[in-house]
């Protein structure tokens, strides 16, 4: 685009849906109801995954423990 039309382009102030990446008014985060039950269940699903991790981690760590101390 030549640099006269950019300069002539007026943009609103605005952001974008943390989901969808559509334009919102400013101090909105998500566009619909839709995208903010979306962003719910990943972040719920994130946090299952982290806590499942989590717990596997401790397990290999007791079980080493538990092997260092079975081979004294």
């Amino acid at each position: 685009m030549p640099k006269k039309e950019r300069e002539s382009f007026d943009v609103q102030p605005h952001t974008h849906c943390k989901v969808c990446g559509r334009p919102i008014p400013l101090g909105q985060v998500y566009c619909s109801r839709e995208c903010a039950e979306k962003d719910r269940r990943e972040q719920r699903r994130s946090m299952t995954m982290f806590a499942v991790y989590m717990g596997v981690v401790a397990i290999i760590f007791i079980v080493m423990i538990l092997l260092t101390q079975h081979l004294r």
